[in-house]
């Protein structure tokens, strides 16, 4: 997954549809790959089910739900 797929997932998630667990790690995977610049293959398929999942119509003016 490159930067900008990872951006994208993130920034069209409907935040207020996630539970905890899935707000958790979606922040977890996005500073784990500002860190490392990769995700591992598990992380890839939990984002992009989530995404799938609970994805909005539009994306969000580019702001993180936190901020």
């Amino acid at each position: 997954m490159n930067k900008e797929r990872l951006q994208w997932i993130i920034e069209w998630l409907d935040w207020d549809r996630l539970s905890t667990w899935e707000e958790n790690f979606v922040v977890s995977a996005e500073e784990y790959f500002k860190r490392y610049g990769r995700l591992s293959e598990k992380q890839e398929e939990i984002l992009e089910r989530i995404h799938r999942e609970k994805s909005l119509d539009g994306p969000r003016s580019g702001k993180r739900w936190y901020e």
